[in-house]
């Protein structure tokens, strides 16, 4: 672990009708303590985590904010801070200290502030970050079937924005918040796809913070998307653990897993209790799919994609995870061969074959039809059909991006199958890999596995 991410406040000064943690946020200011906030502290020095997400609520409400970062910056941690940008404008002065520190500021249209100032106070501040050289970043929650985005892309231009966040809202745990469902993201292509190209226009890269499905990024509306279409980092989800103000565990509020007085405490190590959330996560991840499509998906069966947010696979229901479930997994090992997905296997990918073999012969001659075809042989590492079947999905749609660059990848995985001493065949390979996934430290993993494979 790199990183970890605390909530220093549910206090929050915006009431923004999509905000995914509406369900927990307080009217009195329940905060991180300075005492708790050493000890947690302490658990990443244990492990070597270096920065630290401060989220809220509103982490500058927080009373004793200066004090945080003082503290951070005398153990050397960096942070990245989480801000609707509404705070008071002298604290620039203290994040000008921490030069290996980013904050992201949320920036919603200027229609949704309760007065004119409010707003000018947020542009103040990201006008003065950026002037003042500081790593700023905007990010853009899409909650409206037509939103207007523009103030976003002029912000971005006006204030020298390098980076964007962004995402459709997602459910919060009582679904009380502003949401799409799944079918809504469907429905939403056109729409972000217009963000992205606008964003692209701009000249700043794009990050998205949730999921989205992979079938989703396969449309040809994404064609102008060249490279990083490595589909396990945008359509899987960790998702992140966070500690809350009194040092209880929880994680996405859209997942809908409520840790019932289980503390960061009640583990020796910070990767410890992550590996707890994850295990209910992945539960979660395995066993439900929301759409009838996922079924024997070759994505889904690759663990390139979990079938949507979490929010969406576990309908309205919410798991609640008890001290005895806490001893549960103290006790000893945890069995996770029940997992519907926990690997992937040689069966799942014939599935997988079959359904789209199927669907070609009935006509449905489709890019993601091909494209997923060709996936399911690439895998089997039948490298002769992946190649057929890349090439029908680019005749059917020759700008079709993916294809393009999982067709390069078969010739060369071909290539060094065929003969693993050809060294030009494994530096082509690399270089493709560059091309396709991201962020690039995962084409080394990668590089890895076909060297194992193939050496």
């Amino acid at each position: 672990m790199k990183s970890i991410w605390i909530e220093i406040t549910q206090y929050c000064n915006r009431r923004c009708a999509y905000c995914f943690s509406a369900d927990k946020l307080t009217a009195n200011k329940k905060e991180i303590t300075l005492a708790d906030f050493d000890t947690l502290l302490d658990y990443c020095e244990k492990e070597g985590i270096s920065e630290v997400h401060l989220m809220g609520g509103e982490p500058t409400t927080h009373s004793g904010f200066q004090v945080l970062l003082k503290k951070l910056r005398a153990r050397g941690f960096c942070y990245v801070l989480l801000t609707n940008g509404m705070f008071d404008t002298r604290l620039i002065d203290e994040f000008a200290l921490d030069s290996g520190s980013h904050i992201f500021v949320n920036l919603n249209h200027p229609d949704t502030f309760d007065n004119r100032e409010q707003w000018e106070l947020v542009n103040r501040n990201i006008k003065e970050l950026s002037e003042r050289k500081i790593d700023v970043g905007l990010g853009y929650n899409i909650y409206e079937e037509q939103p207007d985005y523009g103030f976003f892309i002029e912000a971005i231009k006006k204030y020298n924005i390098e980076i964007a966040r962004w995402d459709l809202a997602r459910p919060s745990t009582n679904f009380k918040n502003r949401h799409f469902c799944i079918h809504d993201f469907f429905r939403m292509i056109p729409v972000f796809a217009g963000f992205i190209k606008e964003c692209m226009k701009a000249g700043v890269g794009f990050n998205f913070d949730c999921p989205m499905p992979t079938c989703m990024w396969l449309n040809s509306e994404f064609n102008f998307v060249n490279g990083g279409i490595c589909f396990s980092t945008r359509a899987f989800c960790g998702p992140e653990m966070l500690i809350e103000p009194d040092l209880r565990i929880a994680t996405c509020p859209a997942a809908g897993l409520i840790f019932e007085d289980i503390y960061l405490t009640d583990f020796a190590l910070v990767s410890q209790a992550q590996r707890f959330v994850n295990y209910y996560a992945e539960q979660l991840r395995s066993s439900k799919w929301v759409l009838k499509e996922c079924e024997d998906c070759v994505h889904r069966v690759l663990r390139e994609c979990q079938g949507g947010c979490l929010g969406h696979k576990r309908g309205n229901e919410i798991k609640r995870i008890d001290k005895k479930d806490l001893e549960k997994f103290l006790s000893g090992p945890i069995d996770t061969n029940n997992f519907a997905i926990g690997k992937i296997s040689a069966e799942g990918i014939k599935r997988a074959n079959e359904k789209y073999r199927i669907e070609i012969a009935r006509g449905n001659k489709t890019v993601y039809n091909y494209y997923s075809l060709a996936r399911a042989s690439e895998a089997a590492e039948k490298y002769d059909a992946a190649i057929e079947y890349y090439r029908a999905a680019l005749e059917a749609d020759p700008g079709h991006m993916p294809s393009k660059h999982r067709l390069d990848l078969s010739y060369q995985l071909k290539a060094v199958k065929e003969n693993p001493n050809n060294v030009a065949a494994w530096n082509r390979l690399k270089t493709v890999l560059h091309t396709i996934i991201y962020p690039p430290e995962m084409v080394k993993e990668e590089l890895h596995r076909y060297v194992m494979k193939y050496k």
